[in-house]
């Protein structure tokens, strides 16, 4: 059975409506979220689904939609000379030409609706560049768009108010300084981010979409914090040349996107203690570098897929604390690179019935583990390992 690991971590109401995507929730989905949060972030979801999708949606006003299928209008800019008047900013001088290059620059990457909404981490981030960045960095610089993105997820996970450590962001110093951000020089000469380390930083707040113009990302690890929400589309299909993503110990809830098949760099996939729902997504079978796959304790439900038994490289599986039923399938049996397999398959009435799991793990009222070989009762850890 799923038990609920994680305390309140859907607390926080959610500021960016750019950042959501629409997700059917199950019941008991919606009422362990609305429990935990006190029902704070149910306002600005019921907001988002009220707002007309052309306002919403992926395509509105955004530079992640593709330019040979859809043509954007030249915006003129000076319209929005005074956007950052609501943070206590002048108006932008129509003469200021690099504050202008950088509204039309955003605005091919971010919705107008997001720009222009003052409290959005989108608008924050926009002023910030335009008015307060010490930096003083150009749209024509290399970096801009990294350096936007970042800014975006410091506003989004409220880098001010929250986190531990926050040692140079926000500085007028080069982004791949700033603490948890590394870099590589590109053959062009240019410095662009490889990893993100903010593990444990008390990050409390979204993933933005914005996150997708860091293509040249290879490691996330953004475990052990408040990230809420879901994972965004736009991530997925961005996020190509990621290696390794941790994202446990968060409230991420919702189904996991099938586009996480598009991330095809993919050798670690650590999600538990989170709150995904519905079936663990087949299309996960396209990620043939992968070696390991923890999805212990969350909400998916269903059959295991036996698709997974396709990915030849996979050493590690964990499936156990969830909803899941059903035999584990042969396909992921006769896995022969398969060496840590853990799921609920303890007890006279498991919920899964597997003949070759390594490890078997029994929810509420008894909550444990045993190894299979052994017969011994361990202290499982995440990730494959255990302990007697």
């Amino acid at each position: 059975g799923s038990s609920l690991v994680a305390s309140q971590h859907l607390k926080n109401r959610i500021s960016s409506l750019d950042c959501l995507v629409f997700v059917n929730f199950s019941s008991k989905m919606t009422s362990r979220a609305w429990k935990l949060s006190g029902g704070y972030w149910i306002a600005p979801l019921i907001l988002l689904l009220l707002l007309p999708p052309s306002l919403w949606s992926n395509e509105a006003g955004s530079g992640f939609v593709d330019a040979a299928t859809k043509k954007k209008k030249k915006i003129d800019t000076t319209k929005l000379a005074r956007i950052c008047n609501s943070a206590g900013k002048p108006a932008i001088a129509s003469n200021d030409r690099r504050s202008h290059a950088i509204l039309e620059k955003l605005l091919g990457v971010t919705s107008q609706l997001s720009l222009v909404t003052s409290g959005s981490a989108q608008h924050a981030a926009t002023c910030w560049l335009i008015f307060d960045d010490p930096k003083k960095i150009k749209a024509s610089n290399s970096q801009f768009l990294q350096r936007y993105a970042l800014a975006v997820f410091w506003f989004a996970t409220d880098g001010k108010g929250h986190w531990q450590v926050k040692t140079d962001w926000m500085s007028g110093k080069d982004e791949c300084s700033w603490y948890g951000i590394t870099c590589r020089r590109s053959l062009t000469g240019t410095n662009r981010i490889r990893e993100i380390d903010l593990g444990f930083n008390d990050c409390h707040g979204l993933i933005p979409r914005e996150m997708a113009l860091l293509t040249e990302l290879e490691d996330v690890d953004l475990h052990g914090n408040e990230i809420q929400g879901v994972i965004p589309y736009a991530v997925c299909a961005a996020w190509k040349k990621v290696k390794y993503l941790r994202l446990h110990m968060n409230g991420l809830f919702g189904q996991l996107p099938s586009d996480m098949s598009q991330m095809s760099s993919l050798q670690e996939i650590s999600l538990f203690g989170n709150y995904f729902h519905g079936s663990i997504p087949k299309e996960l079978e396209k990620l043939s570098k992968l070696e390991r796959l923890d999805l212990y304790a969350n909400n998916f439900s269903g059959n295991i897929p036996s698709n997974l038994g396709k990915l030849k490289k996979l050493k590690s599986l964990d499936v156990h604390d969830n909803d899941l039923v059903g035999r584990m399938p042969k396909a992921i049996c006769e896995n022969k690179s398969i060496t840590s397999l853990t799921s609920d398959c303890l007890g006279r009435a498991p919920e899964v019935t597997c003949e070759c799991c390594h490890v078997c793990c029994a929810g509420l009222p008894e909550m444990k583990c045993v190894d299979m070989k052994t017969q011994k009762e361990i202290t499982h850890i995440p990730g494959g390992g255990s302990s007697a």
